[in-house]
């Protein structure tokens, strides 16, 4: 290479082990990734990488393992609220959350959306498909925390905590807002569910997405409640009225999909919809969501964490690995869902249901730098025989040292570099104090029945200590 002139990159990492997941599966053991702006620009083996570019900062990949940044397909990044609350509890959308949620206020919602942003990139996420009440709060948190975002405002026309006109209102307003505003931000249309939005706006709302060219994003069969309704109301499953409404299509990733009627699978297939499987959330509910047997009728599924309730954390690592668990007890079969398939699904299927299948979800050239560095030198990371089933079954969000998102470090060993994580948990502590204390006195009885840690060196128990970790 002597002689040549130097391409200028921004970043060079070096050394590192490579996870590609391109089209040939191609792995680096010692391998580099370059980035200019916010695109990788090449990847392959280390001296060559190294002798070919000038970089403005090299760092050193020796002992990590780099893969493409986690993709989070479900999620309600505000809704730490209902952390550690909803568990041995029937029915816990109707008796916990929703109560909960009437006293939220838009104030409350940057805070809360800003704990889950931080979660989440401390955990390799560095999307995340989001759908909650006073969305502009949220995408205001993305953008500060240097996250991306594929996000939708929440619209119900009844039994919510926030119903009527003024939500299917607010929900094109963010659209209009935030389509091509920012690189982070990427507005959806996100109607809650099939039983809680009438069918004349659900029509409303998929013409919508049509003409915008923008994804759909609800929740699909996920309680009995909701299969019972319409079929009352309508004598059809979601998925039949889904279809009917023009709902269902490629750019839409339907949540759940718990309780399928027969013929469902065939209709999400044909559609192109995306089923979203939140293993954790369903094995904790005890609903069984059998991915592995739509992944055989045709249909695409992909992973998601759901919120930090039900769950409770927003960890994509521990999707991985619950995903293949849960469906080899359904099917009782091991292989049912392989770990090559699950890391897929958290990546290029992810990627794919969100119409971005040549940006995200690799690491090559011209994909946007979004990419996750695993320091993988912990006893528990060895031997590295097969590195895709170490990754699912031995990794853990301590690993994370480095994230990148649109070519912007915005992890560095294991810390942020964009918000002041003492600083968010401490505003989000106050936040859900102030929660807990407007709800208790809205519905005292409520409150006082969830379930929390009753201290002994507390004279006074009392709710308005709820939500702090130093109560």
């Amino acid at each position: 290479m002597s002689g040549q002139r130097l391409q200028e990159v921004d970043y060079l990492i070096s050394d590192a082990m490579v996870l590609t997941l391109d089209d040939h599966d191609t792995a680096w053991r010692h391998g580099a990734i370059a980035i200019k702006g916010h695109e990788i620009v090449a990847v392959g083996r280390d001296p060559e990488l190294r002798a070919g570019f000038r970089a403005g900062r090299t760092i050193d990949g020796r002992g990590k393992l780099a893969l493409p940044g986690l993709i989070n397909a479900h999620s309600h990044m505000a809704m730490s609220t209902m952390r550690g609350i909803t568990h041995d509890v029937p029915d816990v959308l109707y008796n916990i959350m929703w109560p909960l949620e009437k006293v939220l206020r838009q104030e409350d919602i940057y805070d809360l959306a800003m704990l889950g942003a931080v979660e989440s990139l401390k955990a390799g996420t560095t999307c995340l498909v989001d759908h909650y009440f006073f969305m502009e709060e949220i995408a205001r948190a993305c953008v500060d925390a240097g996250i991306r975002g594929m996000l939708g405002h929440t619209v119900m026309s009844a039994d919510g905590p926030f119903t009527g006109e003024g939500e299917l209102e607010a929900a094109f307003a963010f659209v209009e807002k935030w389509k091509g505003r920012h690189p982070l931000v990427t507005p959806f249309f996100a109607p809650h569910a099939a039983d809680t939005v009438r069918p004349e706006w659900l029509r409303e709302l998929a013409e919508a997405a049509g003409r915008e060219a923008l994804g759909l994003h609800l929740h699909v069969a996920q309680s009995e409640r909701e299969v019972a309704v319409l079929k009352e109301r309508y004598h059809k499953t979601p998925v039949q009225l889904l279809a009917e409404t023009g709902i269902l299509g490629p750019r839409t990733l339907a949540a759940h999909c718990i309780l399928l009627g027969p013929g469902d699978a065939g209709l999400l297939a044909q559609s192109g919809t995306t089923a979203v499987f939140c293993p954790t959330v369903h094995g904790c509910g005890g609903k069984v969501c059998r991915a592995a047997g739509l992944v055989a009728q045709g249909v695409r599924v992909g992973l998601g964490s759901d919120c930090a309730s039900c769950n409770d954390d927003m960890n994509m690592f521990e999707e991985l690995r619950m995903a293949v668990v849960v469906q080899n007890a359904i099917e009782a079969a091991p292989g049912a869902i392989r770990t090559r398939q699950a890391l897929r699904m958290a990546t290029r299927v992810n990627a794919q249901a969100l119409g971005l299948a040549g940006r995200l979800g690799q690491i090559a050239p011209g994909f946007y730098a979004d990419l996750v560095l695993l320091d993988v030198t912990a006893p528990r990371w060895t031997p590295m025989v097969n590195v895709e089933a170490n990754l699912v079954f031995c990794s853990s969000e301590r690993d994370v040292d480095t994230v990148f998102v649109g070519g912007r470090p915005v992890v560095e060993g294991g810390r942020l570099t964009m918000v002041d994580e003492t600083k968010v948990v401490a505003r989000a502590e106050a936040t859900l104090r102030r929660i807990f204390e407007r709800a208790s006195l809205a519905q005292p009885r409520f409150v006082q029945s969830l379930p929390r840690t009753r201290f002994a060196d507390e004279t006074q128990p009392n709710t308005q200590n709820m939500g702090t970790a130093t109560s």
